[in-house]
């Protein structure tokens, strides 16, 4: 029995590996596999191709059990392509061929309906929805939402003007900054692009139209990140915490009710943050191409909500 093959037996050990269980890398191996022939279809009938099929390099990766461990140890760990390469027993030039093929179809994989949610937001706005409590009776998954950005650290861009705008000042690092938005039962609806880690919270949720991509009348708990899109969208229902005023020394009780409240909801998406953070990738220093990461992010975001609802 090979190591791999005993690190899946084991529940906990799989998990610390893989980020997956057994039965769950193995429901999604099922997922997988036919996105992976439909690719291939695709990639061998391209109208640009140079050669007849079957011309060419012929080792390629396939959708085996195999490469999605070695994907998902990849993001899990985020170990060097050389060292993931060693544990099992591969060329370094197979796991980068498999990361890079992976990476397009994990997300459609674990929750093709992650970022799908604009056409249910359009249904809603057919149907005239007029009050909240209409919206939790025709859509309970988005009657309330939580948004919040999280900030992922990468190497120093070497060009100067490019570093500026990496550099986050809160983090006092170079950093990648990407948008979610969650559901009160913790499920990823929303992922925003990435954005360079010194543009503020509030201009990507402009930059993304998260306001205009929810249902109108659903309760969207933000932080004090976001103060002022209450004001700019009147006819969205927002909830911020209330800032003390210059010279208030005390918030009044009902202020201090309202901070409570929305400070024991928006709790979750610091949660969900931490468990996809849990996948080191988008905790440790990202080493990739900056331009792939949002996908790798959206990704690991899909699979958690894929960890979220399977058995």
């Amino acid at each position: 029995m090979s190591m791999i093959e005993k690190i899946m037996r084991n529940e906990k050990k799989s998990k610390r590996f893989f980020g997956l269980n057994h039965q769950q890398i193995m429901l999604l191996l099922s997922k997988l596999q036919p996105l992976w022939i439909e690719s291939e279809k695709r990639r061998l009938s391209r109208t640009n191709r140079k050669r007849s099929i079957g011309g060419g390099r012929q080792h390629r990766p396939d959708a085996s059990l195999q490469s999605l461990l070695v994907c998902l140890v990849y993001y899990k760990l985020y170990l060097t392509q050389e060292f993931t390469a060693a544990l099992f027993d591969i060329d370094q030039s197979t796991v980068s061929r498999i990361v890079s093929k992976f990476s397009t179809l994990i997300a459609d994989a674990a929750d093709p309906e992650l970022g799908k949610l604009i056409r249910q937001t359009e249904t809603l706005k057919k149907n005239r929805i007029k009050n909240f409590v209409e919206l939790q009776e025709a859509c309970p998954d988005f009657a309330d939402v939580i948004t919040d950005a999280s900030e992922s650290p990468c190497n120093r861009p070497q060009d100067n003007d490019v570093q500026r705008k990496f550099y986050s000042g809160k983090q006092k690092a170079h950093t990648i900054k990407t948008q979610i938005t969650i559901n009160t039962a913790k499920k990823i609806v929303l992922v925003s692009e990435s954005h360079p880690g010194s543009v503020h919270d509030k201009k990507i949720l402009d930059m993304d139209g998260t306001i205009d991509k929810l249902p109108e009348k659903a309760r969207h708990m933000l932080d004090k990140g976001y103060v002022g899109v209450d004001r700019e969208h009147p006819n969205s229902n927002i909830l911020i915490p209330i800032k003390k005023k210059r010279g208030q020394k005390e918030l009044p009780p009902i202020a201090k009710q309202i901070n409570t409240f929305i400070s024991k909801h928006r709790i979750k998406v610091e949660h969900v943050i931490g468990k996809i953070k849990n996948f080191r990738i988008c905790s440790y220093t990202y080493r990739g191409p900056r331009d792939r990461f949002n996908q790798i992010f959206k990704n690991i975001a899909a699979i958690y909500n894929f960890t979220h609802t399977a058995a």
